[in-house]
């Protein structure tokens, strides 16, 4: 079984039509960088990867390398130059765990998780970089055949998550498909144990404050109240997301149907 955090494989998730997402053809996760031998042997073997699509920063790109199975095409495509910080410049010294830092700028009333990931989620959609990463994301798996693409950010969730929701969108899939599996993600047991190891390391730093401790927890999970706002913002700029996907995308109505009918099972 593969043991890259937040990892999963789209198929079987269902249109409105009927129809299923193809097996082993659209893999989301988080980075390669910790990933195990075996877990490069399966998505090699078992998956057949061709591709995978590296949506991170330059900067967490180069600070942690994707470790890429042989033969298979690295492809960077980033949707953001540059993340905010969780944690003010100083108190990037301190000698304390991430997440403790974090929960004391939250105290400090110089964190706002849902604030940050609520501008960041409109800026994956409709910055120049965002809408030109997302464009090629499409044209790897319009050019993609056979085979299966494995698209990642740092942790798998938000540039990821977005990913997914434009993909299956753009593959007819519901709106409540789409919203379960975003969600998905904060039940994965890679988020499960590390949303406990967060708040183990901030007991240790003796910070009790429950509404800071709550901001921790918050940034390592996903929120449709993020997707909301994001979706909103381009409804507004673009109308509908079906004009986004055409219009910011390039997807048109010819593309978006040969997508479907390379990544959809035919109606039974």
């Amino acid at each position: 079984m593969i043991g890259i955090a937040n990892f999963r494989d789209l198929g079987g998730i269902a249109t409105r039509d009927g129809r299923r997402v193809r097996q082993r053809r659209l893999l989301r996760g988080s980075s390669l960088t910790k990933a195990e031998p075996t877990d490069l042997i399966e998505l090699r073997e078992r998956y057949d990867l061709v591709n995978v699509i590296d949506l991170r920063t330059a900067e967490e790109a180069e600070a942690h390398t994707d470790l890429i199975p042989e033969g298979v095409s690295y492809r960077f495509v980033p949707v953001r130059e540059k993340l905010e910080s969780f944690i003010p410049g100083d108190m990037q010294s301190m000698p304390l765990s991430t997440q403790a830092k974090m929960a004391i700028a939250a105290q400090r009333g110089l964190l706002d998780v849902d604030a940050i990931l609520r501008k960041s989620y409109v800026g994956f959609l409709l910055s120049e970089i965002g809408r030109q990463g997302y464009s090629t994301m499409f044209d790897i798996l319009l050019d993609t055949p056979n085979g299966s693409t494995f698209f990642h950010c740092s942790a798998g969730k938000d540039r990821t998550g977005l990913a997914a929701v434009l993909i299956l969108h753009a593959l007819n899939v519901g709106p409540e498909e789409i919203q379960k599996d975003y969600l998905a993600t904060n039940d994965d047991p890679s988020v499960v144990q590390r949303v406990k190891r967060a708040r183990k390391a901030i007991a240790e730093a003796g910070i009790t404050d429950r509404k800071a401790i709550d901001q921790v927890i918050m940034s390592m999970e996903v929120n449709t109240g993020w997707l909301k706002v994001a979706l909103e913002a381009v409804s507004q700029q673009y109308g509908d997301l079906d004009n986004y996907l055409e219009k910011a995308l390039g997807l048109t109505p010819e593309r978006r149907r040969k997508l479907q009918d390379m990544y959809l099972e035919p109606c039974a």
